[in-house]
């Protein structure tokens, strides 16, 4: 159960830190090939997206599942008590490592809600990275018509 949890939790720990690297990398993409091919911007700024809300979805079933297994611990706690007066030599030794348990599931939860709120800021920032690159295809299509224009101008006075 917690150990098996706990490592979910270590994996998925490891999967975000990835994504976020991945969503790095595929941002850095894309700026590049805004230049060259506005048109699928739009398209990978749409996965990019997708990607976060899956992340957001998952992190939040992390941090319930979290939460949920805290509580049993503390009914592990509760339950190790009451066993206390006939096992008082084993028992103290398995809440003492219960105790240590349940700071590391708060100590798991709490990073948690710190990758959750660093997905926020990432969020927010790739918004704002959005904008401006549809600031800069918008200033594109505009120099791209501009010079077919320029073009066509050309071509009709040579006739």
């Amino acid at each position: 159960g917690l150990e098996r949890d706990i490592k979910d939790l270590q994996a998925f720990s490891e999967h975000t830190t990835d994504s976020v690297a991945q969503l790095w990398e595929h941002l850095a993409m894309i700026s590049h090939s805004s230049q060259r091919n506005s048109s699928s911007l739009g398209e990978e700024l749409a996965f990019a997206a997708g990607s976060i809300r899956t992340q957001d979805a998952i992190l939040k079933t992390m941090v319930v599942n979290v939460d949920a297994l805290q509580e049993r611990l503390k009914e592990v706690g509760w339950t190790v008590q009451t066993l206390n007066h006939s096992l008082s030599g084993d028992v103290s030794l398995h809440q003492v490592k219960i105790c240590e348990l349940q700071e590391k599931v708060g100590n798991m939860s709490h990073d948690a809600t710190s990758m959750r709120i660093t997905q926020l800021h990432l969020e927010e920032q790739l918004r704002n990275e959005i904008e401006v690159l549809n600031v800069i295809t918008a200033d594109l299509r505009l120099k791209e018509w501009e010079h077919s224009t320029a073009l066509k101008n050309l071509t009709v006075l040579q006739g």
